[in-house]
């Protein structure tokens, strides 16, 4: 019995001991957990800080990351690790290491995969494209957009649906469409709503900065004032100076873009207020000084401040704003009657045509003609236009071109998913079938059931499939129509007018026509003077005007900016004369009433009728007719505007030189080829 007791106790004792292990191994497993999980929250704190100090233009993100990424292990949750790697991905792809940044995402793409968890997958591809971005890889990017779209649905992160949604309005902002980038920054701005903190509010602000950028390229001024407005009030106490300067310069915008320089000037200086720590804004802002000084005559303030811009820029060896500033110290002399500063601003302009910079050339062509205008140079202010009128044209070709071939490789992207998707369930059903087959008589038949479940299902997939199809195409067709219309007056655009000649001349056809090319007189002026939104009111005015000229197989273009252009069939020379004198009738016989006031309005006119002497259509085609016409016009602009001129025929030397008239057109005009008919307005 004592023996029996003595068994008892140490059983006991045992059961104690046991239990004291157990309890001393579940404290140190609570323990570890508890400071992973601390440790954990320590490094999102730390990638939380990264972001709010990576706006200072002095801040060094990688030396900021690089404990961060040391202190990584396989021990780290992955999605801890996955963020951490995508911020120091992206350091190194701004320092134009785009392989180790690749590689870098690479190192988990395994890992996140086998995860099966969208929240990693999306933040994953969403840093994938934002690389691609970075290295100017946009095309690439965009093929990938289709996948990143398709996972998003399923995120629940905040934090990864507001940087997605963010990274793909972006993508659609850059690609022109406009309604669909809006809509993302909606959703973004969703995701804010489970968010806290500072962070909350500066991307809160971020969103409507973007907002107001997408508001400004639609020239919806008025609309960018006021979200400019609101996050600037929002922001109130709070020290974001990039966003600052980026909502005030968007306001200075607006305010120019509407005619009202005072409060523009005011918003730049606002602007200029926040671009201390930089120097390359600082630098914009001032060469805008000295362009709003300038348009208002202010030509001492302006010079000025381009000065200041221009050391500024030469101590950033700042190449581009460099020749932007001393073009327009080169304009400013000649406004003060120095025609050295012409050859200024020809050297900038030569500069931009040799570095084939298309967009800076074609805005500084447009100024140079001004200065050759001002100087009396009218010839050689003709062939800056029409150099300009080739660069614009290049540029659109090369925008329309881009855009198709995104378009393309979207759909062929999205169509390549679809096959492979249809695949993977036949693949699979083949595999059931075969299955089946081993069955006893029992499963047979229940097979044959499932076999006209399957049929069924893949019947509704065809013809879904099919209506997806049939709507592509009528989004097809929608598509090719818009790109034929121009979006302001609704007037055919150059695109339509060369596919109908092209038509015309495919079907052989032989009826005379005749071009009248048509250019508002002094249209910048009207920009300048009371903003873009009357220009536009002017356009579209004038767009209804010219077309209750045409009859119902005649043709109206807006040839480009504030040039129109008209095709009338069946017109003989003098019926083409008085269709001119009813076009300037048309124009100039009463102002133009615009919601700001009334425009007194005309135009300079060149036309020409076709078959032109006695050359064939094969001989001399529409483009090269129309290219006399234009000669015509510009002559006409040398000769003080207002007025119109005809290409009637050929002189005497003209016949000596048919072989060189379309070759040689400016010769054309200079040497007295062409017999020209000049008609004055009689209003």
């Amino acid at each position: 019995m004592k023996f029996a007791k003595t068994q008892q106790s140490f059983s006991q004792a045992l059961c104690l001991l046991l239990l004291s292990f157990a309890l001393i191994g579940y404290a140190s497993l609570v323990e570890a957990q508890t400071a992973e999980a601390e440790s954990n929250k320590s490094v999102q704190s730390k990638l939380d800080d990264y972001l709010n100090q990576s706006q200072a233009d002095d801040f060094d993100g990688k030396a900021y990351l690089k404990p961060i990424v040391d202190s990584l292990s396989p021990a780290t949750p992955l999605a801890t690790r996955l963020r951490a790697l995508s911020y120091w991905a992206s350091e190194f792809a701004y320092a134009e290491r785009y392989d180790e940044a690749n590689s870098i995402l690479d190192s988990l793409a395994d890992e996140v995969k086998k995860s099966h968890d969208a929240n990693l997958q999306a933040e994953l591809l969403a840093n994938r494209i934002d690389l691609l971005v970075i290295a100017d890889k946009v095309d690439e990017a965009f093929v990938k957009v289709p996948d990143l779209e398709a996972i998003m649905p399923k995120v629940t992160s905040p934090r990864i649906n507001y940087y997605a949604y963010n990274l793909l309005s972006s993508l659609y902002t850059q690609w022109s469409r406009y309604e669909v980038a809006l809509a993302y920054l909606i959703k973004a701005q969703s995701a804010l709503d489970h968010m806290q903190g500072i962070n909350q509010l500066r991307r809160r602000l971020y969103l409507k900065s973007s907002i107001a950028d997408i508001q400004i390229r639609l020239e919806q001024w008025d609309l960018a004032l006021k979200t400019s407005q609101e996050a600037l009030v929002e922001m109130e106490g709070n020290a974001f100076p990039a966003l600052s300067y980026e909502l005030w310069f968007t306001q200075y915008y607006a305010y120019i873009s509407l005619g009202d320089h005072e409060k523009g000037l005011n918003a730049l200086k606002k602007a200029y207020a926040y671009t201390e720590n930089f120097p390359y804004q600082r630098a914009i802002v001032l060469n805008n000084f000295g362009d709003s000084y300038m348009r208002l005559q202010q030509l001492d303030k302006a010079k000025s401040h381009l000065q200041e811009a221009l050391e500024l820029a030469q101590s950033l060896d700042y190449g581009d704003m460099i020749r932007t500033v001393e073009f327009n110290l080169g304009f400013i002399a000649v406004k003060q009657g120095d025609s050295l500063g012409l050859q200024q601003m020809k050297r900038v302009v030569d500069y931009f045509r040799d570095t084939e910079q298309s967009s800076a050339l074609e805005q500084t062509l447009k100024e140079l003609a001004q200065a050759y205008e001002l100087m009396g140079r009218y010839k050689e202010q003709a062939a800056a236009l029409k150099e300009r009128q080739s660069i614009r044209e290049k540029i659109l070709q090369n925008s329309q071109s881009k855009a198709l071939a995104e378009m393309q490789a979207l759909y062929d992207n999205r169509d390549k998913a679809q096959r492979i998707d249809l695949l993977e369930q036949r693949n699979k059903l083949s595999e059931q079938i075969i299955e089946n087959n081993r069955q006893q008589t029992v499963i047979t038949w229940l097979a044959i059931v499932l076999g006209g479940f399957v049929f069924f299902t893949l019947l509704l997939l065809y013809r879904k499939v099919k209506e997806s199809n049939r709507k592509l195409q009528q989004a097809n067709v929608a598509l090719s129509e818009q790109t034929k219309r121009d979006p302001l007056t609704g007037l055919e655009n150059r695109r339509s007018m060369q596919l109908t000649m092209e038509a015309r001349k495919t079907k052989n056809v032989a009826t005379s026509m005749g071009l009248v090319l048509l250019d508002i007189d002094n249209f910048k002026k009207i920009n300048d003077t009371f903003g873009h939104h009357t220009g536009d009111e002017v356009l579209v005015e004038m767009s209804q005007r010219l077309r209750e000229l045409c009859r119902e197989d005649d043709s109206l273009v807006r040839w480009g900016g504030e040039e129109f252009l008209f095709c009338f069939n069946r017109v003989t020379q003098q019926q083409l004369v008085t269709l001119v004198q009813r076009i300037q009738h048309a124009v100039s016989a009463e102002p133009v009433q615009t919601s700001k006031q009334s425009i007194e309005v005309s135009a300079t006119v060149g036309f020409i009728a076709l078959p032109f002497s006695h050359f064939s259509e094969s001989e001399l085609d529409w483009e090269s007719a129309l290219k006399l016409a234009d000669l015509a016009l510009y002559s006409g602009k040398a000769r003080g505007r207002h007025c119109a001129v005809g290409v009637m025929g050929l002189t005497e030397r003209g016949h000596a030189h048919m072989d060189d008239l379309i070759n040689n057109s400016d010769a054309a005009i200079e040497e007295n080829w062409l017999v020209l008919e000049f008609l004055e307005d009689a209003e």
